[in-house]
């Protein structure tokens, strides 16, 4: 079986105050892009989780992918082992959602795999075990995420009439560390409407407001150029753009992605919206 695993960027971020749980309360406005992982899965004989990918990130036991393919076979007892094969697109700690995605592709392909009977609900709990992000993954179109980010809500279908810039900085984001220093430099929250008028700019699918209205509250933090933004805690930037918008010279050798925005975050059957 052959999934691929979609990235995602957040179109606004507004993180609000440390839960009970250690978390942070967060609002944020979330679409899916073209730039993907693919990710094979087979079954073998041996009772074991074998993950190989293209990146070192995957060959260790702490991989989301080697995690939700635990949960699953731990849950049901499955009396078979897997292989997964990742191959790697989407840079890691960059604020993509990489991990979270493969995470996702991996529960999700496993219970058509097996014919398993899991409710969509169920499913999303065990998404938010497996990370805050997992969750939204399971969704279609443009997606308004609250909670710690796991209580997610439709706005509507992707726009069409954009393109996505991604730019890879190169480097990692600690997303526990960027949210402490968050913390040590930020004053008292703001309580603007900055989410929904971003929402109501998506609704609307008016591009030159959808782009006036992203915001990123990380962004405190970092010297971002205009029409740039961070995606979650970083360190990707994304950039909106016309649909008819062409890059000249591939923007001076800087690692820009093209991108479009998708309406999954896994290609599977539209069965968990």
């Amino acid at each position: 079986m052959v999934i691929s695993s979609f990235s995602k960027v957040n179109l606004g971020l507004k993180i609000g105050n440390i839960r009970d749980d250690g978390f942070h309360e967060v609002d944020m406005v979330t679409v899916f892009t073209s730039l993907c992982d693919v990710i094979q899965i087979s079954k073998i004989k041996e009772r074991e989780i074998v993950v190989l990918c293209t990146k070192d990130i995957c060959k260790t036991e702490e991989n989301l992918a080697y995690k939700a393919c635990k949960i699953i076979f731990d849950m049901f007892g499955l009396n078979c082992g897997v292989k997964i094969k990742i191959n790697k697109n989407i840079p890691d700690g960059a604020g993509l959602g990489g991990g979270s995605s493969n995470a996702a592709a991996v529960l999700c392909s496993l219970i058509k795999m097996f014919s398993l009977s899991v409710p969509s609900e169920e499913l999303v709990k065990i998404g938010s075990k497996l990370g805050s992000d997992v969750p939204m993954f399971l969704y279609s179109g443009v997606l308004r995420c609250s909670g710690r980010g796991e209580i997610v809500k439709k706005i509507c279908d992707p726009p069409l009439n954009f393109k996505i810039l991604i730019k890879n900085q190169g480097f990692k984001i600690n997303t526990r560390e960027a949210y402490r220093k968050f913390d040590e430099i930020r004053g008292v929250n703001d309580l603007s409407d900055r989410v929904d008028d971003l929402v109501n700019a998506v609704k609307l699918k008016d591009l030159d407001e959808i782009c006036k209205c992203c915001f990123n509250d990380f962004e405190i933090m970092s010297d971002v150029q205009y029409g740039w933004h961070l995606s979650g805690s970083g360190s990707s930037l994304f950039k909106i753009v016309d649909r008819s918008f062409k890059m000249k010279d591939k923007n001076s050798g800087e690692n820009i992605i093209e991108c479009f925005p998708v309406k999954y975050g896994v290609k599977i059957e539209d069965t968990w919206n």
